[in-house]
């Protein structure tokens, strides 16, 4: 289980290509989500589409149980 908040500082090369790596996926399933939820792909892809990661408001709301 890779943990880049602890790798960050001993192996920063290792870091970056596992975070890249996990954004290329959210992309990937953001791509997969556009036939069944077009507007949450959409909203994935906008977050993710640049060298920056957006900060957003949550995909969904919040259940209160």
């Amino acid at each position: 289980e890779a943990k880049p908040w602890e790798t960050i500082e001993s192996d920063p090369e290792k870091t970056q290509e596992l975070l890249r790596n996990l954004v290329l996926q959210l992309r990937e399933i953001g791509e997969l989500l556009l036939p069944l939820l077009p507007e949450t792909g959409e909203k994935i892809l906008t977050i993710f589409a640049g060298p920056k990661i957006k900060s957003t408001p949550p995909l969904f709301p919040r259940l209160e149980t």
